[in-house]
């Protein structure tokens, strides 16, 4: 604030202009894990995943492989994001004149792949100029803050390239 004094306090604008929510899902095994026999936990990994899904459409908790992340923690993929369903999204963003994506998963930050997934799909087609993945921005704990990097980066981004692209232009003409 320009004045230290002054009560009013304007909120900054968001950087972003929509949200898409992904159906998808990953649990930390460690919390669902702790009080579950060796036996359990395998007859859990055995399940299949599409055979037990909840009446309210998510998948059982606690159900499929135990995978171990990139932080060592082991977690649960319960369900991977829709190719289809994430494309028609993406579509709708493209068609809006949207061509910055930041893309945030709960938990990315130990398993990044569900990101991945969706990066994928954005870049194949062809119509976004910055894709940012939450994990490869800043990975920490703490969704809010990683997505707010994520977002910043995927709208500074191809503004600093710009930008950079123009100032070195101008040692190469002179």
């Amino acid at each position: 604030r320009k004045n230290i004094f002054d009560l009013t306090c304007a909120a900054p604008e968001v950087l972003y202009e929509e949200v898409v929510e992904v159906e998808e899902r990953v649990m930390l095994a460690e919390f669902f894990d702790e009080d579950k026999s060796q036996e359990e936990i395998a007859s859990l990994e055995e399940r299949k995943e599409n055979d037990d899904v909840s009446k309210g459409g998510w998948p059982t908790a606690g159900v499929g492989k135990r995978v171990t992340g990139v932080t060592g923690e082991k977690v649960i993929p319960l369900q991977a994001p829709d190719v289809d369903a994430v494309r028609a999204s993406l579509q709708k963003l493209a068609d809006k004149g949207i061509q910055s994506v930041a893309i945030v998963f709960i938990h990315s930050y130990v398993f990044p792949e569900h990101e991945k997934i969706v990066a994928e799909v954005a870049k194949s087609m062809a119509c976004f100029t910055e894709i940012s993945m939450s994990h490869e921005v800043m990975a920490m704990v703490k969704m809010v803050p990683r997505g707010q990097t994520a977002c910043a980066a995927a709208y500074l981004t191809p503004k600093i390239t710009e930008y950079l692209a123009g100032f070195t232009r101008g040692f190469d003409e002179g």
